[in-house]
């Protein structure tokens, strides 16, 4: 018993204190989610000590998974205020659209602002909804990290302590480990900057589903306007098809929890988005399903055609990146050269995952191929996938659909290459699954060095590969691989067709290409 109001005063101290004058190391931020007025959220910050008379206090320009760098959560704040310890108000301008300065701030204690709704602002000011901010009163919050919470400059790199009240009656969803989805309280801890605004958080008056896949749990939280949309509803689609992805990854995935947070909107469809994070997504899309608008018969279709890409990112960019994904800056962003491996091998393994699982047939397969064959003439042929990769923010961003389009053929390619040359054992998934062991969540690859890492992992010849055809101009070998699976590309009509006169091996090739492990 002693041992326990030991702890229990030990607590109390820790908590105490950071709330204190007392120097600390961190910064400790503070939300009452039943205390929103006109659409504000009111956020009290404690910030770490500061060692220099004038500091930047920033919100993201930029966030990963948004290849844009204009995002307006700065015009979003209001109220912005600097305390130093004894309660007097210090110096702070704004400087930029998102960033402020403080001067005597050697003495600054704390910081108190108020962040505007965004969904009530949305189209005046909203660039990418799903990393934005909506505050439903009552019924729904929708917590995005990078547009509610602010750092000094040059001092990401310190621990985040979150303290959260919630609304009675909603329950809580997020990729956080250990969240209960039904505490009055919440409390949340993070290494980073850069780790907390990868965790965003739904508030919601439906009670999240959760459903085992592989070795993890997949949570579906949902928010919808006019209660037509459950999670219940949305756990159909998705159940069996994870289960089928789970087996398509071998049973083992690099996550031990994921979550789907769901926003739909009631009105006419204006947009249908999704944002990914290294174990979650978050959506907006419509209640009122379109099927012209929306290119999909039914919303539930319209899910299982989402679902598995964004799932998929499970594997890159989350956890197969680039040191500027990794230490992403978010004032100025700068590019990975191998956007065409996070968007284009993971639109890829998408179409392969369920030809592979029995859930499309191949004439259905081999016409997705055709439709990529198709749009990536749109595309400029005279820059690689890496320079557009590299300069998405900066001249090429009309380009950037090329790396989902020609990024999934190069990955085919490289698949039928791969399982060519090691008689059907390797593939691009195996290739996958061994950079997810050598890198992970937490460290990464070097832009320069990647081709020469793939290389030593696999053959000469896929670096070659590589090296001509995604960092270089040189058009894809799409018939000289095809008819190593008993296929043929017509260049008159850009399709590829089965061989009337495919050899055995040819066709024992493809077999192993497209339902081998």
């Amino acid at each position: 018993m002693k041992s326990y109001l030991y702890k229990l005063l030990l607590l109390a101290a820790g908590f105490f204190f950071s709330f204190s004058g007392l120097s600390q190391a961190n910064y400790t931020y503070q939300l009452d989610l039943n205390k929103t007025e006109n659409g504000l959220l009111s956020v009290k910050l404690t910030t770490p000590s500061i060692g220099k008379d004038v500091v930047d206090f920033t919100f993201p320009l930029a966030v990963p998974g948004f290849y844009g760098k204009d995002m307006q959560f700065g015009t979003m704040v209001a109220e912005l205020t600097a305390y130093d310890k004894w309660d007097m108000p210090l110096p702070a301008e704004r400087i930029k659209q998102n960033q402020w300065r403080i001067r005597d701030a050697k003495g600054l204690q704390r910081i108190e602002y108020k962040v505007r709704n965004m969904w009530k602002y949305r189209m005046q000011n909203s660039r990418y909804l799903p990393a934005e901010n909506f505050f439903i009163e009552e019924r729904a919050f929708l917590l995005n990290p990078g547009g509610l919470f602010g750092y000094v400059e040059g001092m990401e790199n310190l621990p985040y302590y979150i303290y959260i009240v919630r609304p009675k009656g909603l329950y809580a969803c997020s990729g956080i480990k250990g969240m209960s989805a039904e505490a009055a309280r919440d409390a949340f801890s993070f290494n980073t900057y850069r780790e907390l605004a990868d965790h965003p958080i739904l508030y919601s008056e439906q009670e999240p589903v959760s459903f085992p896949v592989a070795n993890a749990t997949v949570e579906i939280a949902v928010f919808s306007e006019r209660n037509v949309v459950s999670p219940g509803r949305i756990r159909k689609v998705y159940e069996p098809l994870l289960s089928k992805l789970g087996d398509y990854l071998g049973g083992e995935l690099p996550a031990e929890k994921y979550a789907f947070l769901f926003f739909f909107y009631d009105g006419e469809v204006f947009i249908q988005k999704a944002l990914e994070h290294t174990n979650s997504s978050v959506w907006v899309w419509p209640e009122k399903w379109d099927a012209r608008l929306l290119k999909a018969p039914s919303l539930e279709e319209g899910l299982e055609r989402e679902n598995m890409h964004k799932f998929l990112h499970i594997y890159a960019p989350l956890n197969i990146h680039s040191k500027e994904w990794l230490a992403f800056d978010f004032d100025e962003p700068r590019m990975s050269m191998h956007q065409w491996l996070y968007q284009g091998t993971t639109e890829y393994l998408f179409y392969h995952a369920r030809v592979n699982q029995g859930l499309i047939p191949e004439k259905t397969f081999f016409w997705f191929v055709n439709d990529f064959l198709s749009a990536a003439k749109d595309f400029r042929q005279d820059v690689s996938l890496t320079e557009v990769s590299r300069r998405t923010y900066s001249g090429l961003s009309d380009q950037y659909p090329n790396l989902e389009v020609k990024g999934a053929l190069a990955s085919l390619l490289l698949d039928i290459e791969l399982r060519a040359l090691s008689g059907g054992k390797d593939s691009v998934k195996k290739l996958a699954g061994g950079l997810v062991s050598r890198y992970g969540q937490y460290k990464a690859f070097e832009d320069a060095e990647l081709f020469d890492v793939i290389t030593e992992m696999t053959y000469p010849e896929i670096g070659e590969f590589l090296k001509n055809h995604v960092g270089g101009t040189t058009p894809l070998p799409i018939n000289e691989v095809f008819n190593k699976v008993g296929m043929e590309y017509d260049a008159g009509d850009n399709k590829v067709y089965p061989k009337p006169d495919a050899t055995e091996k040819e066709l024992a090739l493809r077999e192993k290409w497209l339902y081998g492990e």
